[in-house]
């Protein structure tokens, strides 16, 4: 008649004696419910009956509790536990420098767990299919949830999983303003650079590490000069690179950059305070010489991208 709750006790009598017994407790209703158990002269329903729940009212039943011979049975209200463990090669802040594999483990007391849900778009779609691999860079956001055999879902769960595979690219020019060389790192995400002698380290969050080797440097007020001999990404060996040199003069503000690859180009540009204006000559390998100009100061960039040199202007 109204939302709560009741409890249905069967005995088993014979004369006075009570030879079995069992006990629904605690059993939920709704207004409208319907609770059918049906009683049969063969058979003992303190042992094999079943109580029915039509919580509609629609002549379906919606749950099926069976008794329990001398003891207490209550519904299982319960839904699963679900954990996600990841699997893969861990860097720092909690990125991954590898695939990651996802396994679920779901547990429930009472009936058992039937299924275990996952999506990877937000809900919009959902499967079950396991073991299940991430592979994509970046931040994928799945969620997942466990049902059990009593129809109980769980509250659904949210992991994170980051991945970076890739160590960070360099971007080598010159700080008009130290007059010293200028190193940027490139990746998708933040990096640091440190400098040890003539080494520079570029750090991502992820862990990644790219390393630049100077045969040698000078920074003065006049000019700075710079010869870059190697890159080396992670724990792999060192690339060795071509010839690559770095001049620039100063006077005292930067007025000429020229930028050698062996064999490869030549980047000449020299800034006209008066005009304001870069003129950039690029000498390429096999290709006619090009000319651009710039309004104000344009520097010159060294690019490495997987072992190789190029430039930007």
């Amino acid at each position: 008649m109204a939302t709560g709750s009741f409890t249905l006790d069967i005995e088993e009598a014979n004369g006075n004696d009570i030879v079995s017994k069992t006990s629904f407790e605690g059993i939920l209703s709704l207004a409208g419910t319907v609770a059918t158990m049906e009683i049969s002269p063969i058979e003992e329903p303190t042992a094999t009956g079943i109580l029915s729940l039509d919580y509609e009212g629609d002549g379906v039943a919606d749950m099926t509790i069976p008794a329990e011979e001398n003891g207490v049975v209550s519904p299982d209200v319960v839904p699963p536990t679900t954990t996600a463990t990841t699997t893969g090669t861990l860097g720092t802040n909690g990125w991954y420098l590898s695939d990651v594999s996802i396994a679920f483990n779901a547990t429930d007391t009472e009936s058992g767990v039937k299924d275990t849900f996952y999506s990877l778009n937000s809900g919009a779609t959902w499967a079950t299919t396991t073991p299940l691999v991430i592979s994509t860079e970046g931040t994928t956001t799945m969620q997942y949830y466990s049902t059990d055999n009593d129809g109980n879902i769980e509250a659904t769960s949210t992991l994170i999983v980051k991945i970076d595979k890739i160590a960070p690219e360099a971007k080598i020019s010159v700080d008009p303003t130290t007059k010293d060389l200028k190193i940027e790192g490139v990746d998708m995400n933040p990096t640091t650079v440190a400098k040890d002698g003539n080494v520079y380290t570029i750090t991502d969050l992820a862990g990644h590490t790219a390393k630049l080797f100077f045969q040698k440097t000078f920074a003065g007020k006049m000019l700075t000069f710079a010869k870059l001999t190697g890159v080396q990404y992670d724990s792999a060996p060192k690339i060795i690179l071509p010839s690559s040199s770095f001049l620039y003069i100063w006077n005292p503000a930067l007025i000429s950059q020229t930028i050698t690859v062996k064999k490869d180009f030549l980047i000449e540009a020299v800034y006209n305070k008066k005009k304001d204006q870069t003129t950039v000559l690029v000498k390429e390998k096999g290709r006619q010489i090009r000319k651009e100009v710039f309004t104000g100061l344009r520097i010159v960039k060294l690019t490495t991208v997987q072992g190789t040199v190029g430039y930007e202007i």
